[in-house]
C-alpha cells in the first residue's frame, strides 16, 4: 500500500515537475548536513591555528635558547591537535 502511494507520488512528480513535501524535507536534511559539517572544517582550522602558535613558539625559543614556558607550548600543541582531531572526527560522523 505504501508503495502505490510513493508511486502515485512519484508520477505527479514527473508530471507537474514540482517537488513535494517528502522532496523539500530530504532537501533540507542534506542541507543541515552540509551546513554542520561547514562548521566542524571551522573548528578544524581553528585547531589548526592553535597547533601552529604552539609549534612556532616552541620553535622559537629552541632557536633563542630560552626554554621557559616549555609546558606551555607542549599544551598549545596538545590542545590544537586535539580540537583538530575532534572536528575532523565529528565532521565525518555527520
Amino acid at each position: 500500500m505504501n508503495t502505490e502511494i510513493e508511486n502515485v507520488s512519484k508520477q505527479d512528480k514527473t508530471l507537474n515537475q514540482e517537488p513535494t513535501l517528502k522532496d523539500i524535507e530530504e532537501h533540507l536534511k542534506r542541507q543541515d548536513r552540509e551546513a554542520k559539517k561547514t562548521v566542524y572544517g571551522s573548528y578544524a582550522a581553528f585547531g589548526g591555528a592553535i597547533l601552529m602558535v604552539g609549534v612556532s613558539l616552541l620553535l622559537g625559543s629552541k632557536i633563542l635558547s630560552a626554554s621557559t614556558l616549555f609546558w606551555e607550548y607542549v599544551f598549545l600543541i596538545v590542545v590544537g591537535f586535539g580540537v583538530m582531531l575532534w572536528s575532523l572526527y565529528k565532521q565525518q560522523e555527520n
